[in-house]
């Protein structure tokens, strides 16, 4: 998974408030390197450190993952179409088969 746009909100939003990666990784607990792997999407944070970065940069979680979760979205999607396309047809079929029920059911009201 790219983490290099997360990284890029946070190095956006620790510049606008004129911190650099030191400061921001002192406050965080973690190293400047750290956090320079962070920005550059080489790393992502635990979500303990994702927390503590969010709050110092007053930053909510939603500004800093935008585009991460319909990435992730996609990336779930693409691993269910492997997994199904290795099945035989029957089976195949029988998967296929439960999802437009499934997708039907979510139309009722």
């Amino acid at each position: 998974m790219d983490f290099s746009e997360m990284g890029n909100r946070i190095r956006k939003h620790r510049q606008l408030k004129s911190m650099t990666q030191d400061a921001l990784a002192e406050k965080v607990g973690v190293s400047p390197a750290y956090i320079g792997m962070i920005e550059r999407g080489e790393r992502a944070p635990s979500l303990d450190v994702f927390i503590l970065i969010a709050n110092e940069l007053s930053v909510t979680a939603d500004e800093l993952l935008t585009g991460l979760v319909s990435e992730c979205y996609n990336a779930r999607l693409a691993k269910y179409g492997e997994r199904i396309s290795k099945l035989n047809h029957a089976d195949a079929e029988r998967i296929f088969s439960m999802i437009e029920i499934a997708l039907c059911m979510g139309k009722e009201e």
